[in-house]
């Protein structure tokens, strides 16, 4: 469930020429009167990306969907009316409720097991100390990129699926972005030129980043891609 790449991929370059509107886009319509089809399209959007903010912290399958549930309640109460976009970027308040929901799920567990471990002397049942467990989140930015690459693949899966990229052009990317591996090592793997490899992690970011620049203003992927593709937005 992680989502594991090298730290220095950046899905950020220039800002892409094509204007986004905001007007209409998922999250203003969630904001306002949305319908079932439109939080169906934000579920299907950031499922991933959620849980890959609460695998960052070594959760149970069953407690990283207990915290993509808490966030989206979170989110429908009062996550959409507290969200400014004139205050930031959407993705990252996004990724900051989900990650408070992985830390409050990592306390439960942590009381959860002193309960079960530490008798009323303060040792275990075997009579050792137990050690005291650090429940602190690292940064918010640890929690905002596992949740950023898991949207990356999202958005990168939505590109192949619309024919936009090759099966093995995507794999190359994800090859050098997040397994780490360097492009003489993937042109052998692909069984190709290191120029080709180079041409395909350009081609995948020229629309990666602008769809993941669309999303990150809160469009949808269908919005996103319209987008990416230099089309008026749906």
């Amino acid at each position: 469930m992680h989502c594991a790449a090298p730290a220095n991929f950046v899905i950020y370059g220039p800002p892409s020429p094509l204007m986004i509107s905001t007007q209409h886009t998922l999250v203003a319509r969630l904001k306002e009167n949305a319908s079932v089809a439109d939080w169906e399209r934000f579920y299907r959007l950031y499922e991933k990306p959620i849980l890959a903010i609460a695998a960052w912290k070594n959760l149970s399958e069953a407690d990283c969907r207990d915290v993509l549930q808490e966030t989206m309640i979170k989110m429908f109460r009062f996550g959409f009316a507290r969200y400014d976009k004139e205050k930031g970027r959407f993705t990252p308040f996004l990724f900051g409720i989900a990650r408070d929901c992985t830390i409050d799920a990592l306390r439960r567990n942590i009381r959860k097991l002193s309960r079960e471990k530490i008798s009323g002397d303060g040792l275990s049942r075997d009579g050792h100390l137990e050690p005291i467990v650090d429940p602190n989140p690292r940064p918010d930015s640890v929690a905002e990129i596992h949740g950023q690459r898991a949207l990356i693949l999202t958005a990168l899966e939505f590109l192949v699926a619309q024919g936009v990229f090759a099966r093995k052009t995507a794999d190359m990317f994800k090859a050098l972005a997040f397994a780490g591996k360097s492009p003489i090592d993937v042109a052998k793997i692909y069984k190709t030129s290191r120029g080709n490899v180079d041409q395909a992690k350009s081609a995948v970011l020229k629309k990666l980043r602008p769809m993941y620049e669309a999303l990150d203003q809160g469009m949808d992927l269908e919005q996103a891609y319209a987008h990416a593709i230099g089309q008026p937005n749906l």
